[in-house]
């Protein structure tokens, strides 16, 4: 004779003994982690007030007079590539207080400052970080003078910067390849995100303008990258994730995130 009360699948057996606290935990901090990067990405990158815009005959384009950002912007063109004299102009632009049509501005913050004695005279030099994507890493890397600059920089041989793939520094500047923004990977932004993607994850009360990607574009679908300094972006947050359970709403099995 065989046991009158009929065994439990075994699926719905194992059901039962998930810790949904611990099952939940990766997921959700891998979420909250996206959600995060792509609000500072978008927040980062709507309503530029000044830029550096490449162009292939003179490194970077010298606006008209009046023209906006994005009127700038437009006028790019597929032969128009990132290059060194676009970032030591971004560079000098930040450092110097200059906007891209030349009035004044604000001085950026630099990330780190140290002290370098020359000539026994002590001299500040300032480092910013540039935030490149993947398709303006890639023409950085086949600027001429930026091959040049790294064939007589740093260790020879196979250990050099030219076949290691990691990009580099210039002017005392990180340069770090940010990736590409995509349904898969958060990345810096291109004109080809839909605005309605980029207004997802922008907190519009934060800002009076709204300027999603495709605002800079023209004929030619451009890449954004981003010159930063001290304070960049300010975020207020715990630096952990809480977990609240109610045992008593259905069965515990929804945590609240805090």
């Amino acid at each position: 004779m065989g046991n009158a009360i009929k065994s439990e699948v075994k699926h719905y057996s194992a059901i039962k003994q998930i810790d949904f606290v611990k099952e939940a935990s990766d997921s959700l901090t891998q979420w909250i982690t996206d959600r995060r990067d792509r609000a500072l990405v978008c927040a980062l990158s709507n309503d530029f007030t000044n830029a550096v815009v490449c162009d292939k005959d003179n490194g970077f384009k010298k606006p008209s007079k009046n023209q906006s950002v994005s009127d700038l912007t437009k006028t790019i063109t597929a032969d128009d590539k990132m290059n060194v004299k676009a970032l030591r102009r971004a560079i000098f632009q930040a450092r110097a207080g200059i906007k891209y049509d030349g009035s004044q501005a604000f001085p950026i913050k630099p990330i780190r400052s140290e002290t370098i004695t020359q000539a026994g005279i002590p001299v500040q030099n300032y480092s910013y970080i540039i935030l490149l994507d993947s398709y303006a890493i890639n023409q950085l890397k086949e600027d001429k003078e930026w091959q040049e600059i790294h064939k007589h920089a740093g260790d020879r041989g196979d250990k050099n910067a030219l076949f290691t793939g990691l990009v580099g520094i210039i002017d005392n500047c990180p340069i770090i390849d940010m990736g590409v923004w995509t349904s898969l990977n958060v990345g810096l932004l291109n004109s080809e995100v839909s605005d309605s993607e980029f207004k997802t994850h922008l907190n519009t009360q934060n800002h009076n303008k709204v300027t999603p990607p495709s605002s800079y574009a023209g004929n030619t679908a451009v890449s954004i990258g981003a010159l930063i300094g001290a304070s960049a972006l300010v975020m207020a947050g715990n630096d952990s994730v809480n977990f609240y359970i109610s045992e008593s709403e259905d069965a515990g099995r929804k945590p609240s995130v805090v």
